[in-house]
């Protein structure tokens, strides 16, 4: 039986926090507070900080996290200023989970993927720190640290992950003999209630033949009941139960599931917390910010959910390529199921499959390397 020992621990980033006079740390945060009539920032400089080959972080703890509507970081840097907008999809919303929650501290790394550009700002030469707060009611951001961390070298053109969720058909039929085509691999995310449950979807034979061509399970949910649950609306004890059976059954089938992937992508503090008892990182499914290898906060792993209303076509699979490449961030890509042309798709997450094809491609073309899941969180941060 394959052994259900608690996974090892992910590599931590090498985070570096910029200390002198203005500069937030615990020991002296900066709160901001803003209401619906008045939106509040601040602003601090430094010493000329070179951050080519780094990224920003900035550490953060919410409260009146639902009444908040923008919050953005820009750095100061030359003729121009670098700038991030982290809300409101950070904090979910109806249809998108959250990254941030009400009260808990976190470490928000910011990828140069995501930035806008104001002006001609120079990375070499940042000055300055500015964070914007706006709210539509009573709402405070409490800043304690304002830092950096490095972009992998172990990864000069970026990293990629593919994960294939909910057990549908397709990605056996047509996901598995695409990839093992171009010596690829990657995360299947099942739904076991549904295994050899019909044809449009996976059988138990179809994931034992993805890990035999090298292919990672990550646990996701046992039942459509519990995958419309999700984890952040179970109690402790329904979590605690989901989680146990899933590291059991997949066990039992010889599967070895030691990552994790939210139902819904739907994550809460107690939910990330509980989940990393279980195992060594967990996918969320928010995708405004592009994340960072190695993950900050690795109970909620960013990821590209892939559509066809933002990704219609290769090209647009393919431009996110280009920027894991650029920046040496860490995309991981979340798919569902995949539909020839002329098709009827299932589910309205259904990815036309030359449109996959095309993607596959361009990461043969640029040798981005595609690491599944545990890989990426198996790797030590230095060589």
């Amino acid at each position: 039986m394959t052994d259900l020992a608690p996974p090892p621990a992910p590599p931590r980033p090498e985070l570096t926090w910029t200390a002198g006079p203005g500069a937030p740390s615990r020991a002296r945060a900066i709160r901001l507070t803003a209401d619906a009539r008045v939106p509040a920032s601040t602003s601090w400089s430094h010493a000329a900080t070179d951050l080519t080959g780094r990224s920003p972080a900035v550490r953060v703890r919410l409260t009146g996290a639902d009444e908040l509507v923008d919050l953005t970081v820009r750095l100061t840097a030359g003729d121009g200023a670098f700038v991030w907008r982290v809300l409101p999809d950070a904090l979910g919303g109806p249809d998108r989970p959250p990254l941030l929650c009400d009260g808990q501290e976190a470490v928000l790394t910011l990828s140069f993927a995501d930035v806008t550009l104001d002006g001609r700002p120079d990375r070499t030469a940042v000055t300055g720190v500015t964070v914007g707060l706006t709210a539509k009611g009573p709402s405070t951001a409490e800043i304690s640290g304002m830092g950096s961390m490095p972009e992998p070298s172990r990864f000069p053109r970026g990293l990629l992950t593919l994960t294939f969720d909910d057990s549908f058909a397709s990605q056996a039929t047509v996901a598995l003999p695409e990839l093992a085509e171009r010596s690829l691999r990657g995360s299947v995310v099942p739904i076991l209630g549904r295994l050899d449950t019909g044809p449009e979807h996976l059988s138990r034979r179809d994931v034992d033949e993805m890990i035999a061509q090298g292919w990672e399970v990550t646990a996701h949910a046992l039942t459509d009941e519990t995958h419309q649950l999700g984890s952040a609306r179970m109690t402790e004890q329904q979590r605690e139960h989901e989680f146990t059976e899933l590291r059991r059954q997949h066990a039992e089938m010889g599967w070895t599931a030691d990552t994790f992937a939210y139902p819904g992508g739907w994550w809460s503090a107690e939910a990330g917390a509980h989940a990393l008892r279980h195992f060594t990182g967990v996918r969320s499914a928010y995708a405004a910010l592009t994340e960072t290898w190695p993950p900050t906060e690795p109970d909620r792993i960013r990821t590209v959910l892939v559509m066809p209303s933002t990704h219609p076509d290769g090209a647009a699979l393919a431009a996110e390529i280009d920027r894991a490449m650029a920046h040496r961030a860490w995309t991981v890509l979340t798919f569902h199921g995949l539909v020839a042309a002329g098709g009827a798709a299932l589910t309205p997450l259904d990815t036309p499959a030359d449109a996959f094809r095309a993607l596959l491609d361009r990461i043969v073309e640029l040798d981005v390397p595609v690491l599944t899941l545990r890989e990426a969180l198996g790797f030590p941060v230095s060589d």
